[in-house]
């Protein structure tokens, strides 16, 4: 697929603006997503000064200066940051068309089309000397990478080989006259591959110069090179193609055909994945040779692009072309790998000093080296073991090492002398593992003889010989107390032994394969587990459970450790894999690439800035392989567009790339994090508001995590105010829960701090995402006796389900119990569940304030409500009771005066009377202090302090027997009105009654505008009939009488009067048809309220623990989070209101049916101007 760079250029219009102009600071991500607008793939700088095409170009080592030969004759030298040109260097008398450096850049090497090689001192701009032979132009030039020799391929089909050292030619080969436009040398300096114009491909023998094949049809050659692995062919033609070959058998692996002119250049990136190419297309093409397809597509020159070349650390790529011109462009970062170079076997096992000053390796070649960290030096060499050294540990001083061998021996050494102070020789066979106390008083090791020996390190005597194991014990740890130790073997099982009583505490099947390693958290709190099944396995600890097993490595995992904070921990693999893993979300954080061969040890510096990791060739990155090598990985200085994977460098590039096109991601980039912050693409694609791309990638494995701000996608998709990406989120978590509920359940854990700001959200998602995330647990029991009446809501402080918690466990049960079916539900992640504190009370509050009432419906609100609704239930119970008593008080205060009742009882009821008004005015006050102003938009506050003030003011005038019996009529009447209204609403508090009372308050309200023509039309009848008749009746006819009208209270007379007009028109407009509609309008008001039955009586319920918990202010900072947990029975059912929801989706046919009606009518009006503008043309034409 050619993806140009020319075309889908990202915009932002779409945007909104995260941050207002008045804004203080901007955010890591800002920062960030301000650097990403301004990058672009096709930024670089252009050299200009040559007066004709420019055709060969390189770059000094630290990328400071850059060189580029001309037809023009000369080598320009170029200041790569200013690019200003510092210096010409001539002497050529034709063009200029390779170039290179050696000698630690101190020479420039140049091959023209006059026959010549010259050899500069480029500093000094003095030609050193000039290499002759070649008989025609030279068109191909290649360098060793230790740039000792150059080979050189001329238009006459000769090949030589120079000495750069002695400055001579060390050895001439023949291509048979066929002009060589292609030449390389094998990494391994065994083989010299040639491409001519013919069409034949050439493997000399690089010391002897014999010719080793020949193969033919590979069309014009323009240009070749191997990878260093030796594994393929590529070369260029001039029929625009790019040709693969497997190395060895000379056969077509892949061709590439997306350039549409030749192929003047191919190149590879260091790690072999990678072909760069140019052509007079103009293009600079990157293609990827496993995935075999076309990854990027520059447009490289306004000329044709002569060629290119890499810089030595793949930070710059360089191109020369036809308009005279050299660019430079930057497409890689620096190098964040270090290697520690010594060790002349595989690096088996590592650990570091209580400072991290020092590190200290054991190796298959059966030294320990010694090296400093800081200076990346080796400072000391230990010598003494004849085999393999498996395992070494320090002492807490680290004065101390202990290692142990293959050699059966335990050796103990002075780290400061670097001398043997004890050894010993107790062990039949090879011996894996050693372990020392935290308290540096016990030595223990594990030997291939399945047994565990106890070493006291101060007496130096042995302690005791342990047995149980049946296979080779691999690994030990001890725990912090130093009272105990764990042990893992070949045979799959995990031990605990006890250190009082020395002997075997505990034994725990694993249900693995052979567990080569193991690693227990600073908190003791999880055990971790690598076995030959290429498995990581989670343990709760604490529990002896298993909680996950990780299985991405795709070889043997050798070697696990915890960081010093628990949150990470990093694993090494025979698939020459490093990952590092984040223990809480339970996910891999980032992978570090660029070992060769399989990696042995590794471990994590104590602030997390490096990783170490050792491989089978001899060096170490804090990793170490069987390469030998250690190589330090350092995960703190990542650049803001760099990915924190440590990868190619030109993977970054590509990364930023395709995002930026919106094409296709490299497919092992989708899981890649990016910057300092690791970003990965959700995060970005949900700050730009791109949702199509973010469901996507989404889809196509990038993961929903948090960013080193805690930060996940839906964050920014919500601080956005993004709907469009907050509905692919969404709408991708529940696909998830039904494909993978193991992902769905750890990318939750990156929702929690979103959670409550999720819940106040409109997205038509939402109402299946919350019925998703309060899961049904698969793993636990599904038949049990439970403890509890269920359903049964606990809080627990464990994320995972305890079925004791809720269940009688197994050995407490008796023959004649009955086990019922059950199921568990909870939430992934924990919420603030203490009543009162200002979390419980945020997230009642953007329940009660959601837009989408349909959330009130699913399984985790009702819940979540239901709980705090029991809990709350005996204070709800009070406060209806008080309510309910003040009422029965203004009923008894009403209806005995003190004429006919006993003036004290009055006096006390009417004391009473004030004191409950009391208390509730007090009520009122405190919730208007705490919520402040937002008390006083709430029209039920206002009812009710305008009723208390009411209750206080007639009892006051009752008592000081006032004269004014009309005024005291009205305030009476009001106060009942408003009391008994009130009173009304504490039927909410019963679940039998809570229903009613909201219909009565609904269907009033679905009334106003009816009742608003009724009062219309009942007064236009009262003045029509006063109208008729003007004696007898007072001006209050005109309400009074239309209402006799209504109810038929009408003195009939013979004759036909208007006042029988009247009647009979009132009776059939007020009684007959307005009042049928309200029948209509009440029973649409019923039947929509059924339908939204079941999450307005939530609301109730969550709006009145709402306030209650508000009046908790003592319990505000109380903010402890617990995960929710649930035990029911089995649902086999869903018990919903089927008329209501019928009801629901009759309503929703007819919006949807007018809404396709109008979209219709839209595009029909659409369709007939087209056809108008059409037939104009056409009488035009």
């Amino acid at each position: 697929m050619n993806h140009d760079l020319t075309v889908h250029p990202l915009t932002d219009e779409n945007l909104l603006p995260l941050i207002s102009s008045n804004s203080k600071t901007l955010s890591k991500m800002d920062l960030i997503i301000s650097e990403y607008r301004k990058w672009h793939p096709s930024n670089h700088n252009v050299y200009r000064g040559h007066t004709e095409a420019a055709w060969g170009c390189t770059i000094t080592t630290d990328c400071q200066f850059a060189f580029s030969g001309s037809c023009d004759k000369t080598i320009r030298i170029w200041d790569v940051q200013t690019r200003v040109e510092i210096g010409k260097l001539e002497g050529h008398t034709d063009a200029i068309n390779s170039l290179a450096l050696y000698n630690n850049d101190k020479y420039l090497i140049s091959a023209s089309w006059d026959t010549s090689i010259k050899i500069w001192d480029w500093k000094l701009r003095t030609e050193v000397k000039t290499l002759g032979n070649h008989i025609s132009a030279i068109y191909s030039m290649s360098i060793t990478e230790d740039e000792k020799y150059l080979i050189t391929g001329d238009a006459n089909g000769g090949v030589k080989i120079w000495d750069l050292e002695l400055g001579n030619l060390y050895k001439e080969l023949s291509c048979e006259g066929s002009t060589v436009f292609g030449v390389c040398i094998t990494n391994d300096k065994s083989a010299i591959i040639t491409g001519d114009f013919s069409g034949n491909v050439r493997e000399f023998d690089f010391h002897s110069g014999d010719s080793l094949s020949v193969t033919t049809g590979a069309g014009n050659i323009q240009c070749l090179t191997v990878t260093k692995n030796k594994k393929y062919i590529v070369f260029g033609t001039r029929t625009n193609i790019i040709t693969v070959w497997n190395y060895d058998d000379k056969k077509e692996y892949y061709i590439f055909k997306s350039h549409t002119h030749w192929v003047r250049n191919v190149l590879l990136t260091n790690d072999d994945k990678y072909i760069i190419s140019c052509s007079p297309d103009k293009s600079i093409r990157v293609f990827n040779i496993d995935k075999k397809k076309e990854e990027l597509k520059i447009n490289g020159s306004e000329g044709f692009v002569n060629t290119i070349q890499l810089s030595k650390n793949q930070e710059y790529l360089l191109s020369c072309a036809s308009d005279n011109t050299m660019r430079i462009w930057k497409i890689g970062f620096p190098n964040r790998i270090s290697k520690l170079i010594g060790h002349t076997g595989a690096v088996i096992c590592m650990a570091l000093t209580h400072n991290e000053e020092f590190l200290v390796t054991g190796s298959e070649d059966t030294s320990i080296r010694i090296w400093n960290l800081k200076k990346k030096q080796e400072v000391g060499i230990l010598y003494g073991h004849s085999g393999t050294v498996n395992s070494l540990v320090l002492t807490s001083n680290s004065k101390i090492i202990i290692s142990c061998s293959n050699d059966k021996k335990i050796i103990v050494w002075d780290f400061d002398t670097m001398l043997i102070s004890y050894e010993w020789s107790e062990h039949n066979m090879e011996i894996h593992c050693v372990a020392i106390s935290p308290n540096d008083k016990t030595i223990v090791a594990g030997d291939q003889d399945m047994k565990i020996i106890i070493y006291d390190l101060q007496s130096k005597n042995v302690i005791k010989i342990l047995t149980g194991h049946t296979d080779t014990v691999f690994s030990l740890v001890f725990t912090n107390d130093s009272k105990s130790f764990i042990s893992t073997s070949a045979d799959g099982t995990l031990r605990i032994w006890n250190m009082d009583k020395i002997g075997e505490h505990e034994r725990i099947e694993a249900n693995s394969g052979m567990i080569d390693t193991i690693s227990l958290s600073p908190n003791e709190k999880y055990l971790i587990a690598g076995d030959r099944n290429n498995k990581i396995y989670l343990w709760d600890w604490e529990e002896k459970r298993l909680i996950k097993t990780f299985h991405i490595h795709s070889d043997f995992v050798r070697c696990l450790r915890f960081s010093n904070n628990g949150a990470y921990f990093i694993s090494a693999s025979n698939d020459k894999s490093v990952r590092i893993w984040n223990l809480f979300e339970e996910r891999q954080e980032l992978t570090l690439h660029g070992h060769k061969f399989s990696v042995r040890c590794c471990l994590l510096t104590l602030n997390m800035k490096y990783a170490i990791s050792g491989d089978y060739n001899n060096e170490i990155f804090i990793s170490g392989d069987y390469n030998n090598e250690i190589f330090i990985w350092d995960l703190e200085k990542v650049n803001t567009l760099e990915l924190a994977d440590v990868r190619d460098s030109i993977e970054s590039y590509l990364f930023l790339a395709r995002t930026k096109m919106k094409t296709p991601i490299i497919q092992n980039c989708y899981k890649g994090v990016l910057s300092h912050l690791r970003i990965n693409l959700a995060h970005i694609y949900a700050y730009l508001g791109y949702d199509k791309q973010l469901y996507e990638v989404l889809k196509l494995g990038t993961e929903i995590i948090l960013d080193l701000d805690n930060n996940s996608p839906l964050h920014y998709a919500l601080e956005r105010r993004s709907q469009d990406c907050i509905d692919a989120i969404l709408k991708y978590m529940t696909e998830l829960s039904i494909s993978n509920l193991e992902k769905f359940l750890n990318y939750a854990h990156a929702l929690e701090n979103e959670f409550h700001f999720l819940l106040e959200n409109s997205s038509d998602q939402l109402e299946d995402f919350l019925d998703c995330i309060f899961y049904k647990v698969q793993d636990v029991t599904n038949f049990a006796i439970p403890k509890f009446t269920l359903p049964k809501l606990i809080y627990s402080s464990h994320c995972r389900i305890k079925p004791e918690d809720f269940v009688i466990e197994s050995q407490e049960i008796t023959a004649d119990s009955k086990e019922s079916p059950i199921e568990f539900r909870a939430l992934p992640f924990p919420i603030y569940y203490i009543k009162g504190s200002s979390g419980s009370i945020t997230l009642l509050e953007s329940i009660c304030n959601c837009p989408n009432q349909r959330i009130l419906r699913t399984n985790f609100v009702k819940t979540f409500i239901r709980n705090k609704w029991d809990s709350l239930w005996y204070l709800i119970l009070a406060l209806t009771l008080i309510f309910w008593t003040n009422l029965a008080l203004m009923i008894v205060l009403i209806l005995y005066t003190q004429e006919n009742y006993d003036h004290s009882i009055i006096i006390s009821l009417s004391v009473a009377f004030l004191s409950i008004n009391g208390f509730l005015w007090s009520y009122e006050m405190v919730q208007a202090f705490i919520t402040g102003v937002n008390y006083f938009y709430d029209i039920w506050n206002i009812i009710d302090l305008g009723r208390i003030s009411l209750c206080v003011t007639w009892v006051i005038l009752r008592l000081t027997k006032t004269d004014d019996y009309n005024e005291f009529q009205i305030i009476t009447w009001f106060m009942v009105l408003l009391n008994f209204f009130r009173g009304l609403t504490c039927f909410r508090a019963f679940d039998m009654t809570r229903y009613y009372t909201r219909l009565i308050i609904k269907a009033t309200f679905d009334s106003i505008s009816f009742l608003t023509i009724f009062f219309y039309s009942t007064l236009a009848f009262g003045v029509m009939y006063y109208a008729t008749i003007f004696d007898g009746y007072t001006k209050f006819t005109i309400w009074k009488i239309p209402y006799e009208l209504n109810m038929g209270n009408f003195n009939n007379t013979d004759n036909f009067t208007l006042e029988y007009m009247t009647f009979i028109i009132a009776s059939i407009i007020n009684v007959i048809i307005i009042l049928n509609l309200l029948i209509s309008i009440l029973g649409d008001s019923f039947e929509a309220f059924q339908s939204e039955a079941e999450h307005i009586d939530c609301l109730e319920m969550a709006e009145f623990c709402k306030e209650l918990e508000t009046l908790m202010f003592w319990k505000r900072k109380y903010n402890e989070k617990r995960y929710m947990q649930r035990c029911q029975d089995v649902q086999l059912k869903d018990k919903k209101n089927w008329e209501g929801r019928l009801n629901a989706v009759f309503y929703m046919i007819q919006e949807i049916r007018e809404d396709f009606n109008s979209r219709f009518m839209e595009s029909k009006e659409i369709k007939m101007k087209i056809l108008s503008k059409l037939e104009a043309l056409d009488k035009r034409i």
